[in-house]
């Protein structure tokens, strides 16, 4: 993997699919299900913009699932310590936001798309780390947290500047306030980009020595707790948490959300995402407004003598979900029919041909049963014994009826066996992301290279 000292990123080929559900009171989920995308790096051990520091240090998070989000979803730090799952191909688990991926030189996180920059023992419990990004299905839930809510005091704090970070919070925080008058008036002291609240009091109307600091948390639930001192560092604990999220906030519901579909339509109108050309021996236009059978455009295939179409995803189709691919074909002129096979986990299903194709549009649908369809579908070949000019549209795996459930759940989270003494040293000057100028994210696309269906063809011939 490319490494930098704030993020790197190592990209082989986009893939997708996901998963998603609650485990548990503390993981009821706090929001409804939405897509995303996710890539990994090194160097996240030693803390980010949320100003925990050290995952296993006296402010940490305390285990090694957590996220830099991109910065436009990061929100000038109001994601900090909120937990999501998030579900990908080989299955589901839980992170905490603890650092930003800033837009400047990182691609991913320019905010086209909710991103997730992952600790790097993250990624492979969602996917194979070969791909180096992935889409997910994620959704915010209540963190699986242990004791009560902490805040720890700025060491440069005094009563002319005061500033706390609060951390080991069961769900997201809203506000801080500070009272100096033993709750009677409340200052708010606002949320800063690296997760600190800061209050910075008027001239001649200084802090006390002693402050009462009340947290609220996005579901507007309040914790008031005592600061003995404002000055020096110090770490204090509420005697209480915020409770788990209810049932339905957010629209949300306690049943496990299905992953995003990125496989039934292979083609309609454009070449879907994950999907790529792979094609042999053949020029293929996926835009050709030739009279396409429905939209605006359809695919054309010009193939060479026993040239062929092939269509590749690098995650592979669970192919249990589906019961027959189809399509719809025509000829520019008239031609005899076409081999069509499907390929997965270096194993080919039967090759089986079409009827004759004729000059109008005309649906073809080939049950799994017959094309001995492999369990994980990563490519689909057709391929013509003749030269001709083909085309093609709505492009698709029609899902089995019986089809069993793609609904996954996030169970367990290592948690570190340190103990944290309430009152240690923390550093945070290791913090990556304080300010933008974090190093830029290095990109390596790989490419593939793809011969199944080339190597089946010469077979054929």
């Amino acid at each position: 993997m490319a490494a930098s000292a704030g993020r790197a990123f190592t990209i082989v080929a986009a893939a997708l699919l996901v998963r998603l559900c609650s485990c548990g009171d503390a993981m009821k989920p706090m929001a409804p299900c939405a897509e995303g995308r996710v890539t990994y790096y090194t160097g996240w051990e030693t803390g980010g913009a949320c100003s925990f520091g050290p995952w296993d240090g006296a402010t940490g998070y305390g285990y090694k699932y957590s996220a830099a989000p991109n910065e436009a979803f990061y929100d000038k730090g109001a994601q900090c310590g909120i937990c999501y799952e998030l579900v990908g191909p080989l299955g589901a688990t839980r992170i905490i936001v603890a650092d930003m991926c800033p837009v400047k030189g990182n691609t991913p996180c320019d905010g086209s798309m909710t991103h997730f920059d992952l600790s790097d023992p993250t990624f492979p419990l969602l996917a194979d780390p070969h791909l180096g990004v992935v889409n997910v299905t994620f959704r915010m839930i209540s963190c699986d947290v242990t004791g009560n809510l902490k805040v720890r005091i700025n060491s440069d704090s005094s009563v002319y500047w005061f500033s706390v970070l609060v951390f080991n919070h069961r769900v997201g925080l809203s506000a801080v306030d500070i009272s100096k008058d033993n709750g009677t008036t409340w200052l708010s002291a606002p949320r800063q980009d690296y997760n600190e609240w800061v209050y910075s009091p008027p001239s001649g109307s200084p802090l006390t020595a002693s402050v009462l600091i009340r947290v609220t948390s996005i579901t507007n639930e309040k914790i008031t707790l005592k600061a003995q001192s404002i000055t020096g560092y110090h770490i204090y604990e509420a005697d209480s948490q915020f409770s788990p999220i209810p049932a339905g906030y957010g629209g949300s519901s306690d049943s496990c959300c299905s992953p995003p579909d990125h496989f039934t339509n292979v083609y309609d109108n454009a070449l879907r995402s994950g999907w790529t050309d792979s094609s042999w021996s053949a020029d293929t236009d996926y835009s050709s407004g030739t009279s396409p059978h429905s939209g605006s455009d359809c695919l054309r295939v010009t193939f060479d003598q026993y040239g062929g179409l092939q269509i590749f995803n690098s995650v592979g189709a669970d192919a249990v979900q589906y019961s027959s691919f189809d399509f719809w074909v025509r000829g520019g002129a008239a031609t005899e029919p076409v081999l069509v096979w499907l390929t997965g986990d270096g194993k080919t299903g039967t090759k089986v041909y079409t009827p004759s194709i004729t000059t109008s549009w005309q649906h073809v649908s080939l049950n799994f049963t017959a094309l001995a369809a492999p369990s994980s579908l990563h490519a689909l070949c057709v391929q013509s014994n003749v030269a001709a000019t083909l085309y093609f549209d709505d492009i698709q795996f029609v899902k089995a009826a019986n089809a069993p459930t793609t609904k996954d759940c996030a169970n367990g989270v290592e948690v570190s066996n340190n103990s944290k003494a309430d009152d240690s040293q923390v550093d945070d000057s290791t913090n990556n992301c304080h300010n933008t100028n974090c190093d830029a994210a290095t990109f390596a696309i790989v490419g593939t290279t793809l011969v199944w269906c080339w190597a089946l063809a010469l077979l054929v011939c």
